[in-house]
């Protein structure tokens, strides 16, 4: 393994990350009015690829969801998510869904091990936590050019401000992509000299 002159390790063992697995997420259910509605079902979706579905049961009774998992992979489930409801300071509720297996109340969940958890009792690390430094610089750097409508390809230049941008902000950006990316050349220019 590249160790650099640092002695962070330039690669990394490619691990399971909480952002590769599949979500529930109670505050786009809001916003997508889906709570509103007794049956809906849900498609997740990999490379514009149809990887499974979820079909859901809203019960108001008991503040219940039934689903169905139908996923490639993994054989049909079935099974119940409990909904809590808590009041907001200015009237109206706020709607959260309890973790099966630690009972707290969570915005979302996620499918592993068969089951729908919390991000706590998945116990997996978030893709940023496993980035090396040189990973973390080239995402800053894509971040930024990003912003000012340019390619991912570090190797192209930045010509044209984005329509609506303040030249003062576009310049401001233009500087610290700059920064970024003498950094991220000098970081991988240090590394591959180990």
């Amino acid at each position: 393994m590249a160790k650099s002159a640092l002695g962070y390790s330039r690669f990394r063992k490619r691990v399971l990350c909480i952002d590769d697995l599949f979500s529930l997420d109670i505050r786009q259910w809001n916003k997508d009015r889906v709570l509103d509605c007794r049956l809906f079902e849900y498609r997740w979706r990999r490379y514009q690829q149809a990887i499974g579905r979820i079909y859901f049961q809203l019960c108001d009774a008991t503040d219940t969801v039934a689903y169905t998992l139908d996923m490639k992979g993994v054989t049909k489930h079935n099974g119940q998510l409990s909904l809590v409801r808590t009041r907001c300071h200015y009237g109206g509720e706020r709607f959260w869904f309890e973790c099966p297996s630690c009972k707290c109340k969570v915005a979302k969940l996620y499918f592993h091990d068969r089951s729908f958890q919390c991000h706590r009792c998945c116990a997996l690390p978030y893709k940023s936590q496993n980035e090396t430094a040189s990973d973390r610089n080239i995402r800053r750097v894509r971040s930024v050019r990003r912003l000012l409508g340019a390619s991912d390809n570090i190797l192209e230049p930045i010509i044209l401000k984005p329509k609506g941008m303040h030249w003062d902000r576009f310049e401001r950006l233009l500087n610290k992509a700059d920064k970024l990316d003498v950094l991220a050349t000098s970081w991988e220019s240090v590394t591959q000299h180990d």
